[in-house]
């Protein structure tokens, strides 16, 4: 039996051309709430068919309690594009009454929908989506509390690309973010031993800066990503989403995950 998730790239418009051509499936994120609520699409006439239809909240203006039309209004563009459900990629909790709404409406109709933690009590039946990166404890016990909390057969990951160097001891869970050249910079400079961990299922290595103070550099690289959907399928979780520019250069080290 083949358990591995699918992944699915959450891309923009401008980037869509590029992502399509790795190969995978692409959850599209043309289109935001507009005041109303009325569905904004990308400015770029939108060709594409398939995928997962993702919407954002970016630049929301509040104002109409239409939730209902929004959601046919939601259906209807979901039918003419031939994608498969719909993303949520909402932060603002004040949506929650139209989060809850669309949903049971999609759901209703047979529609996949995927939320964050935040909007899951509201949003009954919906894909919960956790993210990959953890600073410490263990990421199969995250995956198996999630399980506990929302319901294995509930959850979907969504793939965090971890980059980032902290400094001991934690003072944030956030550690300073590195790009990818700053992250092969540093550990050149300081000719570093990289070593694999298995609880976090990432990699990292150790310095001291020129104060002496010991740092700690945790990072994902395709191995630690492709371990990740690993475990993630063992828990019967069928779908993946990462931000395609975080992870375009290792896509050819993915494909098992198409």
């Amino acid at each position: 039996m083949d358990n591995k998730p699918k992944l699915f790239l959450t891309v923009s418009q401008a980037h869509f051309n590029d992502a399509a051509l790795s190969g995978f499936s692409c959850a599209c994120l043309f289109y935001r709430i507009a005041k109303g609520p009325a569905l904004a699409r990308s400015n770029t006439i939108i060709t594409h068919r398939g995928g997962i239809m993702a919407i954002s909240d970016k630049n929301f203006e509040p104002g109409g309690t239409e939730y209902g039309l929004f959601a046919r209004e939601i259906m209807g563009e979901l039918t003419r594009r031939g994608y498969a459900g719909v993303l949520f990629d909402i932060e603002d909790e004040s949506l929650s009454e139209l989060v809850s709404t669309v949903t049971a409406y999609l759901l209703s109709r047979q529609v996949p929908v995927f939320v964050s933690p935040r909007f899951f009590r509201v949003a009954k039946g919906a894909f919960v989506l956790i993210p990959s990166a953890i600073s410490g404890g263990s990421y199969e016990q995250m995956l198996r509390d999630a399980a506990d909390k929302y319901g294995a057969e509930q959850l979907a990951l969504e793939v965090v690309r971890i980059s980032s160097d902290f400094t001991l001891p934690f003072t944030s869970s956030d550690g300073k973010k590195l790009t990818t050249a700053e992250l092969m910079a540093l550990s050149e400079k300081k000719g570093a031993s990289v070593f694999f961990s298995r609880e976090l299922c990432a990699k990292y290595f150790t310095y001291g800066d020129s104060t002496g103070s010991p740092h700690f550099v945790l990072f994902d690289d395709a191995s630690t990503l492709s371990a990740k959907l690993q475990i993630a399928g063992s828990f019967g979780i069928k779908h993946a989403f990462a931000l395609y520019p975080e992870i375009k250069e290792l896509l050819g080290s993915l494909s098992e995950y198409k």
